[in-house]
């Protein structure tokens, strides 16, 4: 037989022995309480005899007290009975008993005639019920059946430990094995269950991961399929902020990308497209339509993903914005122009100068000879005139190319204005209508006039290019009483206002805000360099003032540039006592300069002003000529006028090697090469005096006088 049938066995036994002592209880109870029911109804016939036999001596002598003591002791004796009544042959109660008690379970009845001499005296009553023997009964049966289950127990319990020692032991071994089995499996189950869900978990994170990579990634990452149709398949997210197109646009319509590159690089686009497949990859620039209407330029690189059977299985590609880089190339090439012109500019500068101070020297000396010749008087001054421009000229070439000397000097900035006048009509043409506006009172200001007047041609060339259907531009001189607004901090609060408006299209606020940036332009490729604004910012802040710009769009533009405004009192008793070129008092000067046709017209000027001059073609024959002078004529030279850049040896050696001699020895330094060549031979950072050529001789002649004058030595203040 099985375990799980000997246990099935043992529990229905069990169940059976119990239900077997059960009713055998309750049979013994039932028979019980037949027998005690008997037993208490002969003891009841009994008392009522007993009773009766008392009550008949007090009936015989009417002692009713004794009847009913005797019927109250039989009460009390008996709690059972509801009632006790005696009562006469007539039916008079003698005495009685009767309690208020709930009649439980079967009642009976005892009636006893008390007779004497076969009278009948009385009759006795009794009433009562069965309630104390049901109480034995019952007490009897639950004990009984308290025995039963205690036996079923017992003897359960015994059978019990026999059959678990002979089928249940082994079962639970079984099933202990079998769960232990179980367990075993099911923590390797919840391990793996772990291990997938960190698998999972890290396979998300990975995912996520590379999401949010791609999101912020400067390059848009696709897929597509290696068919004909290059089917695209996946576009990451980023394009919508790169190019501005929703990814689902460039998967739901497959030509969507091919017809947004630019018209003029489709056919190189589909071509190298379609070597993809052949070559196993391409990288290609072109232009693609922005979704703001915009061309950008993009870089795209693309590469064929293979199986391991080398069968082409997906093509991986991604593109890059680089615009902002191609723009960074367009600048260089510019820079590179701009560099170049610069290094043009200073070639020409030094020869091109050297030819003017012949001619500029060579007029004012023929000018000083003819007194009555107003007709030549008047052609000289304006070959002179012609000259002085085209020194000008020279140094806005070198302004363009930012390695001019600056040379502030006090001006009227309606003059400045008006001297420019005839220039800028020429450059922006007869469909614009260009007016002048200047205020009544002079204007003055210390500047480098050239360097002003490059910031009116750049402003006014950007003003003719903002209005290529012609418009208005006019140019105003104003004072204004409050320079703080413009952060020019002056004692006075006044300062002077060049301004430029015109009626053209108007500038944006993103261009305003980067406008003065270098390579910054708003204008085609190929139509603007990015640096006339920063070239004018450049010049205004060296001046020490300020630019401001308002425009609106379709409205027009104004520039304003604010400048410090001088005290020119002091300035204008000086310029009336300097307006007659000082003479000099046959002190000596030593001329170094390798340009002979320079140092020949030099010297004469030089000359036929008063002074001694002793010429040099390099600066060694002017250590050389500075020796020999002191050692012929026994006293020293009183100045050296000196050219910057010489053969054998420079000016500025040559210069320190005299001062090894004369400690006081006082110089003026002369070139017509740019700011950054001077700058190399320490002219500009050591203070010395210095002028640009081709010089104004009467200015030279003043800067002369000055030098000599002084009783420091030559390494002074440029400005002195």
């Amino acid at each position: 037989m099985k375990p799980f049938s000997n246990t099935r066995v043992l529990c229905i036994f069990i169940v059976v022995l119990f239900c077997f002592l059960s009713l055998t209880a309750l049979l013994v109870a039932y028979q019980q309480k037949e027998i005690m029911r008997k037993n208490a109804y002969r003891d009841i016939v009994e008392d009522s005899e007993i009773m009766a036999s008392a009550l008949l001596e007090s009936i015989l002598k009417s002692d009713y007290v004794t009847i009913r003591t005797i019927v109250k002791e039989m009460s009390k004796k008996r709690n059972e009975f509801h009632e006790i009544r005696v009562t006469s042959p007539n039916g008079f109660e003698i005495a009685g008993y009767k309690n208020n008690r709930v009649t439980e379970g079967e009642t009976y009845s005892v009636n006893k005639e008390v007779m004497f001499e076969q009278k009948k005296l009385a009759t006795i009553f009794l009433h009562g019920d069965y309630h104390s023997v049901d109480i034995m009964v019952d007490q009897l049966r639950n004990r009984l059946i308290f025995a039963g289950v205690a036996i079923t127990l017992m003897l359960g319990s015994a059978l019990w430990f026999l059959f678990r020692y002979m089928a249940i032991e082994p079962l639970e071994q079984t099933v202990n094995n079998r769960t232990q089995a179980l367990l075993y499996a099911n923590k390797k189950l919840q391990n793996e269950i772990e291990e997938r869900n960190t698998i999972q978990q890290k396979l998300i994170a990975s995912e996520n991961r590379f999401k949010y990579l791609i999101s912020k990634s400067p390059a848009i990452i696709y897929t597509c399929k290696p068919d004909d149709e290059m089917t695209v398949t996946f576009v990451s997210e980023n394009a919508k902020s790169i190019l501005g197109y929703e990814p689902q646009v460039f998967l739901s319509d497959n030509k969507f990308w091919s017809g947004r590159v630019h018209p003029e690089d489709t056919p190189r686009f589909m071509s190298e497209l379609r070597d993809v497949l052949s070559k196993g990859g391409h990288s290609q620039e072109y232009r693609f339509l922005h979704s703001d209407g915009s061309y950008r330029w993009i870089r795209d690189d693309m590469i064929l993903a293979c199986a391991e059977s080398g069968e082409p299985v997906e093509i991986l590609g991604s593109c890059i914005d680089i615009t902002e880089h191609k723009k960074i190339e367009e600048q260089l090439r510019q820079s590179q122009k701009m560099e170049s012109i610069g290094t043009l500019a200073g070639g020409v500068a030094h020869d091109f100068n050297n030819t003017l101070t012949a001619i500029i020297s060579y007029g004012t000396l023929a000018k000083r000879r003819i007194d009555n010749d107003e007709t030549t008087l008047e052609y000289i001054n304006e070959m002179l005139n012609g000259a002085k421009r085209a020194a000008d000229l020279t140094q806005s070439l070198l302004a363009f190319s930012r390695k001019q000397i600056i040379s502030p000097k006090l001006q009227n900035l309606n003059s400045i204005v008006a001297n420019m006048e005839k220039m800028l009509r020429r450059i922006i043409g007869e469909d614009i209508k260009f007016r002048a506006v200047l205020d009544s009172r002079d204007i003055n200001v210390k500047v480098d006039t050239a360097q002003i007047d490059q910031v009116l041609l750049n402003l006014v060339t950007n003003a003719r290019d903002a209005m290529p259907d012609g418009g208005d531009l006019i140019i105003e001189t104003n004072i204004v009483n409050n320079c703080s607004e413009v952060n020019l901090l002056k004692s006075s609060g006044i300062c002077a206002v060049l301004s430029v408006s015109d009626t053209g299209r108007g500038i944006d606020q993103h261009a305003i805000d980067n406008i003065f940036e270098p390579f910054f332009t708003t204008k085609e490729v190929g139509k603007g360099t990015g640096l006339g604004l920063s070239i004018v910012y450049g010049i205004v802040k060296q001046h020490g003032g300020e630019i401001a710009v308002e425009s609106k769009i379709g409205k027009g533009t104004t520039f304003k540039i604010y400048l410090p405004l001088v005290d020119a009192e002091g300035d204008e008793e000086e310029s009336e006592a300097d307006m007659q070129a000082p003479l000099g008092k046959g002190e000596t000067i030593l001329l170094a300069d390798d340009d002979a046709g320079v140092r020949k017209v030099v010297n004469l000027h030089l000359t036929m002003s008063g002074y001694k001059v002793i010429e040099a073609e390099n600066g060694e024959e002017a250590v050389s000529k500075y020796i020999g002078n002191f050692l012929e004529n026994k006293e020293w030279v009183d100045l050296l006028l000196i050219d910057v850049i010489m053969p054998v040896k420079n000016g500025r050696d040559a210069y320190e090697e005299i001062k090894t001699i004369n400690p006081d020895i006082k110089a003026i330094f002369m070139s017509g090469y740019t700011d950054d060549i001077i700058s190399q031979k320490g002219i500009v950072q050591g203070g010395f005096n210095f002028m640009s050529k081709p010089p104004d001789h009467d200015e030279l002649l003043r800067k002369i006088r000055t030098v000599l004058d002084r009783h420091d030595t030559a390494c002074t203040a440029l400005g002195a």
